[in-house]
């Protein structure tokens, strides 16, 4: 890559407001402001013609499952869609052949599947159904004696990974191969930096893969808590550790202070009491991600955790939590996505559902937030994410900036990244509008444009 660089006839989104033109040295920003200007501040750059595109700030996802993304694309049968137990039987017996038979992505069914149902596909061979929100799997009775995880009727409500991690593992060059195809979609969507949660069932064989991959993304790492914490290697940083606090509104586990409205006598599942939590926030020095998304989780998170710790998803707090984390100034790690994908919220909480998602009260409030999409859970899209951030109150300017900014300084990195601002690191989203199609982006001043072709050019970019 040249060590300057030109990109000029473009749109760039800065703090000094919209400028046509970025000049680049050694992956930094040097130079913002008008075409003539930023050409003479630098020595032999190659300029590049965006055509006039838009540089957005770098999008980052904040919490997303990397390779799981692509294992489940790649490896696992898409139950995306079904509305019945027999179109979840349907699509699995599709797969027959695999020796571990996996489904993943049902929501609201005629009913929940059953051991029994599983069977049907295969008595011979593990077969496990998981319920989009990861946090529900349907087991039939080979994969309940591979995993020890007993029920009547083959449910268990736990976290997906503490299902796969007692089945046989995906290859490395599975995991590679997840690891490129996820990459593959960042870059189409604007991605520059994510925080990759790292997965208990793949970890550390997915960090070991990780070390051998040049990313076109900065990663962040946050690694499931133990004793000892891995150290940051080549391609990613470790940043922190995350404990899993309740489950999911839509498998009825997120823990609440009040029952489920369409299951009474049911308040969810606490995975970790407070005394315990405390106890790990003790124990280790670093930043913790706290999965909370039920009030009575969050009200644990907050009170034990401290100021830039992060609580992950942050979906249904009361306002006494939403006032003890802005004051302990607790940063909410959201996904916006949850709010159309979440329909079931009325039938599970009642009355109680206009409290889920309150961004723009906890912005008022003064809480950090910063988005993700919680791939595979969702898609990779942020500019969905904006949109419906837009829909709950915020201005396109808050709504990016939970993409951007603020998505830096949720890893303690506000003054290298999240701006295009001199001095910064030049990461950049390129993109049709500022909420239109992404192209691609700038990593450090290198260039990752799917297939490699600008829209308005011939010629791959290549900056040599």
């Amino acid at each position: 890559m040249r060590k300057e660089v030109a990109i000029v006839n473009c749109k760039a989104w800065t703090p000094e407001g919209i400028v046509d033109a970025v000049g680049i040295r050694e992956g930094r920003v040097v130079s913002i402001g008008e075409e003539r200007e930023v050409i003479s501040d630098l020595e032999d750059p190659k300029i590049v013609n965006l055509g006039g595109l838009w540089l957005l700030p770098g999008l980052h996802d904040c919490h997303i499952h990397l390779p799981s993304y692509g294992i489940r694309r790649l490896l696992w049968t898409d139950l995306r869609g079904c509305k019945t137990v027999s179109e979840v039987i349907s699509r699995l017996s599709r797969r027959k052949k695999e020796n571990v038979i996996i489904g993943y992505g049902f929501g609201e069914l005629d009913r929940l599947p059953t051991r029994s149902d599983l069977d049907g596909v295969s008595k011979e061979k593990p077969v496990v159904a998981v319920r989009v929100c990861g946090h529900l799997s349907v087991l039939n009775s080979k994969a309940m004696e591979i995993t020890g995880l007993y029920s009547e009727k083959g449910i268990v409500r736990l976290d997906v990974s503490r299902v796969t991690s007692r089945l046989p593992p995906p290859s490395r060059e599975d995991l590679r191969r997840a690891y490129e195809y996820v990459f593959s979609n960042l870059i189409e969507k604007g991605i520059v930096a994510v925080n990759y949660m790292a997965n208990t069932s793949l970890f550390p064989r997915d960090l070991e893969v990780l070390s051998e991959i040049k990313p076109p993304v900065r990663i962040r790492v946050y690694v499931p808590f133990s004793n000892e914490v891995p150290k940051s290697n080549g391609p990613f940083e470790i940043k922190g550790v995350k404990v899993i606090l309740d489950g999911s509104l839509g498998a009825r586990t997120a823990f609440l202070k009040e029952e489920y409205s369409d299951d009474p006598g049911n308040k969810g599942t606490l995975y970790l009491g407070e005394d315990e939590l405390r106890e790990i926030r003790k124990s280790y020095d670093g930043q913790m991600a706290v999965h909370a998304i039920g009030d009575g989780a969050i009200e644990i998170a907050v009170e034990v955790l401290r100021g830039r710790d992060r609580i992950e998803h942050f979906s249904l707090p009361s306002e006494d939590s939403i006032e003890l984390a802005s004051k302990k100034k607790i940063i909410a790690s959201i996904q916006p996505q949850f709010v159309s994908s979440d329909y079931w919220i009325p039938k599970r909480l009642g009355a109680r559902g206009k409290m889920a998602y309150p961004f723009k009260k906890m912005l008022d409030a003064g809480i950090i937030m910063c988005s993700g999409s919680d791939a595979p859970i969702e898609e990779i899209d942020p500019m969905r994410g904006i949109e419906i951030l837009m829909e709950k109150g915020l201005t396109f300017e808050e709504a990016l900036r939970t993409y951007t900014l603020n998505g830096a300084y949720a890893t303690f990195e506000e003054r290298e990244r999240g701006e295009i601002e001199v001095g910064k690191l030049a990461d950049m989203t390129i993109s049709k509008s500022p909420l239109g199609r992404t192209i691609g982006t700038v990593v450090g001043g290198e260039f990752h444009i799917k297939g490699g072709v600008l829209p308005h050019s011939e010629s791959p970019l290549r900056l040599l």
